[in-house]
C-alpha cells in the first residue's frame, strides 16, 4: 500500500476544494477587459507591490526547510530565521534603491532598454526553471503518497489553475491566496498542536538528546544552536532566492513598512515548516510494537511506502533511526540504502503519523494548496514580464495597442504554464533535488550579483 489512500469522501472534499477555487476565479470573468486588470486587478499599473511575502508558501520551501529541521534540529530553526529575516532586511534596502520603479524600469533609465529586456528574459527563464523543480518534486510526493502518476497529479491542477487565471485573472488568484493560505496556516499549526499534545517538550527534546548520542554525536546536536559549520554551504544560496524572487517578481517595489505582517506571517509559516522536520525526529518507538513507514517498490514496480508493525522489545536506547524518516530506496537494486533517509518526506510523515485516519485528505490538500499559491504567481508574474517589461519597452505591441497586450499576457500564462509542466515532466526523470536546486541556486546568484553591480555603478534613484 502506499502511504495513505483516498476514499469517497475524499473525493467529494476534493471536488469542492476545486470547485470553490473555480468560483472564486468565475466571480471576476468580466473585469478583465485590458492588460493592466489582467494583470494588476487595476486601471493602471499598482504603484507599490512588494512581493517579498511569496517565498515559504511553496511545495519546494516544504521539502527543504522540512528537511533541514529533520537533518539540523533547532539549529536549522535559529539559522534559518536568521537568513530569512537577513534576506527580508536586504530586500528593504535594495527595494530603497529601486524605489518607485521596479528593477526593470530602474535598468530602462540607468542603463538601457535592451539591457532591461535580456536581464528580465534571463528572469524569466529562472523562473520557469523554478517552476519546473515544483512540479517535478510535487510529482514526486504525489507519487511516493498517493501512487498518482504525473498525469494523474500535477497534470490536472496545473491545467485547473490556468484556466482559473485566465477566467479571473489577478483579482481571481488574489482572492484565491486567501483560500489556500487559509488551509495551508491552519493546516500546520493543527499538526502540531497534535504533536506537542502526543509528544511534551520535555520528552520531546530528551529524544533529540538521545537519539543524537545514539548516531555519535554530541547530545545538543540537535538541541542546540551549534551546527552553523554544517549549515554554512546552504545558508547563502538559500539566502540568494529569498533574495532575488521578490524583487524579480514585484510590479513596483517599496521601501515603506507595509510588508511588515505580511513578512511576520511568512516567518511564522516557514517556522512551522521546519518545526515539523524536527517533530518528525522526537518520535521514537514505544511499547512491544509500533507502526513504522519505510520505502519499498511495489507490485506494480512502482516506488511507494509500506505501513507494518514491528516488535520493538529489544532495547530502544541504541537506536540511530532519526524518527520516523523513511529511508531510501536504491533504484537500481530495489533493496534500502542502509544509514540513508528520506528527508524530502520528513513534513509529510508527521500529517501521516499524527493524523487520524479520516482525516489523513487534509494533507493532500495542503500539498495542493501550496504548489496552487505559489505557481499561480510565478504563472502572473512570468505574464507580467514578458508583456510589460519586455514587449513593451521594445515597442514589440505598439501596433497591436492594449488588446495585443492583454492576449500576450494570457498567452504567456498558457505557454509558461505548459513550459513548466512539460519541465517538470522531463525533469522527474533523472529528479535529483539537491542537484537541481543548486544549479537553478546558482542562476540565482548571478542575477542578484547583477543587480548589485548596476546598484552599485549607478547609485540610487
Amino acid at each position: 500500500m502506499y502511504l495513505m489512500a483516498l476514499t469517497n469522501s475524499d473525493y467529494i472534499l476534493a471536488t469542492l476544494f476545486f470547485g470553490t477555487m473555480f468560483l472564486i476565479a468565475y466571480l471576476f470573468r468580466r473585469k478583465q477587459q485590458s492588460a493592466s486588470k489582467f494583470i494588476f486587478a487595476a486601471d493602471t499599473q499598482l504603484t507599490t507591490q512588494n512581493n517579498s511575502w511569496i517565498i515559504g508558501f511553496g511545495i519546494i520551501e516544504l521539502v527543504v526547510f522540512g528537511a533541514i529541521g529533520a537533518i539540523y534540529g533547532f539549529s536549522g530553526l535559529y539559522y534559518m530565521l536568521m537568513i530569512a529575516i537577513s534576506s527580508i532586511i536586504a530586500v528593504y534596502y535594495i527595494s530603497r534603491s529601486l524605489h518607485p520603479d521596479s528593477i526593470y524600469e530602474y535598468f530602462s533609465k540607468k542603463v538601457g532598454v535592451k539591457f532591461s529586456a535580456s536581464y528580465a528574459i534571463l528572469c524569466v527563464i529562472f523562473l520557469l526553471l523554478w517552476m519546473s523543480i515544483t512540479v517535478a518534486l510535487t510529482s514526486k510526493l504525489f507519487l511516493s503518497l498517493l501512487g498518482w502518476s504525473f498525469v494523474n497529479s500535477v497534470f490536472g491542477i496545473i491545467i485547473l489553475t490556468i484556466i482559473c487565471i485566465e477566467v479571473g485573472g489577478y483579482a481571481g488568484v488574489k482572492y484565491n491566496r486567501i483560500f489556500w493560505l487559509t488551509i495551508i496556516t491552519l493546516a500546520f499549526i493543527l499538526i502540531l498542536s497534535l504533536g506537542l499534545y502526543s509528544i511534551s517538550l520535555n520528552e520531546g527534546l530528551a529524544n533529540l538528546q538521545q537519539l543524537a548520542l545514539n548516531q555519535g554525536k554530541p547530545e545538543g546536536y540537535y538541541t542546540k544552536f551549534s551546527n552553523f559549520f554544517h549549515l554554512r554551504g546552504s545558508l547563502g544560496p538559500i539566502a540568494l532566492v529569498l533574495i532575488i524572487i521578490p524583487l524579480i517578481t514585484a510590479v513596483k517595489v517599496s521601501h515603506k513598512t507595509s510588508w511588515l505582517p505580511s513578512a511576520l506571517l511568512k516567518l511564522i509559516i516557514l517556522t512551522l515548516m521546519i518545526l515539523c522536520g524536527i517533530l518528525a525526529l522526537t518520535i521514537t518507538p514505544g511499547g512491544n510494537s509500533n507502526i513504522i513507514t519505510y520505502q519499498a517498490q511495489l507490485p506494480d514496480g512502482q516506488m511507494g511506502y509500506i505501513v507494518k508493525a514491528i516488535d520493538t522489545k529489544s532495547n530502544n536506547a541504541k537506536n540511530a533511526v532519526p524518527g520516523i524518516i523513511p529511508p531510501i530506496l536504491n533504484d537500481k537494486t530495489g533493496l534500502i540504502e542502509p544509514n540513508k533517509y528520506d528527508y524530502k518526506l520528513a513534513s509529510i510523515v508527521v500529517f501521516r503519523h499524527f493524523l487520524p485516519a479520516k482525516f489523513l485528505f487534509i494533507l493532500v490538500l495542503t500539498i495542493m494548496a501550496l504548489f496552487l499559491y505559489t505557481f499561480s504567481h510565478y504563472l502572473l508574474s512570468i505574464a507580467k514580464i514578458i508583456s510589460i517589461d519586455i514587449c513593451q519597452p521594445l515597442n514589440l505591441l505598439k501596433i497591436y495597442g492594449n488588446e495585443g497586450q492583454l492576449w500576450c499576457s494570457r498567452m504567456s500564462v498558457i505557454f509558461a504554464g505548459a513550459i513548466g509542466l512539460f519541465g517538470g515532466y522531463f525533469i522527474q526523470q533523472w529528479f535529483n533535488l539537491p542537484d537541481l536546486i543548486y544549479i537553478v541556486l546558482s542562476f540565482a546568484g548571478i542575477l542578484v550579483l547583477i543587480l548589485l553591480g548596476i546598484i552599485i555603478k549607478y547609485g540610487k534613484k
